[in-house]
């Protein structure tokens, strides 16, 4: 079986990082695999062949069984040229709620616009990938129930990687005075750090560690200043590899107001770290409230209470979800199922 890949560029974000997993799991199995991209730059390898290619300009893929696309742009490269893959299987993942998405990232114009594009150019595909069972309903609203299919993300971790001298160095002198509350992300309002921030005025033996960069940074730090807690805020902006900092953190705060299926959160369980999360459908399908703690979203005293019970046991029920449910073994049997038309 050949399989193409079709991503927007060759970055280190949540969904490509999920290719680059799939490619790797599926050449195990003898799968040939080949991505196509469209940005230049290489921040991240792929364990196999992968071409640039022009958005405009159809290319010939007779010769795959089936093309697999992720994200708006490679979403309309096959609605554009689908007649170049006639003979392939099309199915592309849908790795977020598309309309809350880009609201958040953009504004409530842009969602409503760019959505219906979004959904346009999927008439196309013959399956349209989501990521849990809740985002299958929420999709059933506006593409054929058929051609829709669940699968659960899994993601891998190098554990024999780890921080740097320096990094390690400015991160144990804060770990010294205080219990780590650790986040991993893309800075956006979505992710809902600013929650972490406002419950550290009622955590004094806590600090927070943010790794990652965005639009969102400098309301982030500014609020830290405001709040009287920027002396126990950490930014690190972007690192490639962040997980490697999961094994210093007391506990992780995946606190999003919304969410597709998120890969941190995925490492933070390949990690056995206790882990608080915010009361959404997405985290409440995938994990038990022995497996994680909840909080109700927006509530400071909730999120307080949910991280003063994190512990080890938590974390060791987290780490045996992960090792049960979301390996990659299990990830590419399920889309080889799904690639075979089955």
């Amino acid at each position: 079986m050949k399989v193409a890949f079709i991503i927007p560029r060759l970055v280190n974000q949540g969904p490509i990082l999920v290719v680059r997993d799939l490619v790797a799991g599926l050449q195990q199995e003898g799968v040939e695999c080949t991505v196509f991209y469209f940005d230049a730059g290489n921040e991240i390898l792929m364990d196999c062949e992968a071409y640039q290619i022009d958005f405009w300009k159809g290319r010939d893929f007779q010769d795959y069984d089936v093309v697999h696309s992720h994200g708006i742009r490679p979403d309309a490269y096959v609605y554009l040229h689908r007649s170049k893959m006639r003979k392939c299987r099309c199915i592309s993942t849908l790795h977020n709620y598309m309309k809350e998405d880009l609201a958040y990232q953009y504004n409530s114009w842009i969602s409503f616009v760019f959505s219906r594009l979004w959904l346009f150019f999927l008439r196309k595909h013959d399956l349209i990938v989501v990521l849990s069972k809740h985002a299958l309903d929420y999709y059933k609203r506006w593409l054929p129930e058929k051609k829709l299919a669940c699968v659960y993300n899994a993601k891998t971790v190098d554990k024999s990687l780890d921080l740097t001298a320096n990094e390690k160095i400015k991160l144990l002198l804060f770990k010294k005075k205080y219990r780590l509350i650790g986040v991993n992300a893309l800075l956006t309002q979505r992710k809902g750090i600013d929650q972490l921030i406002k419950v550290l005025t009622l955590l004094p033996d806590y600090a927070l560690v943010v790794v990652g960069d965005g639009q969102e940074r400098f309301n982030l730090e500014n609020q830290a200043k405001e709040m009287g807690v920027k002396d126990r805020c950490l930014f690190l902006g972007y690192q490639l590899n962040a997980f490697r900092y999961l094994r210093y953190y007391d506990v992780y705060g995946m606190v999003s107001r919304s969410e597709g299926f998120p890969l941190s959160l995925i490492e933070a369980a390949a990690y056995g770290v206790a882990t608080v999360c915010s009361k959404i459908p997405i985290f409440e399908e995938t994990f038990t409230d022995k497996e994680v703690l909840f909080f109700k979203l927006e509530d400071t005293n909730s999120l307080k209470d949910a991280i003063l019970r994190a512990d080890s046991m938590i974390g060791k029920n987290f780490k045996r979800a992960y090792e049960e449910r979301y390996t990659l073994k299990r990830m590419v049997k399920t889309y080889l199922f799904l690639y075979c038309g089955v």
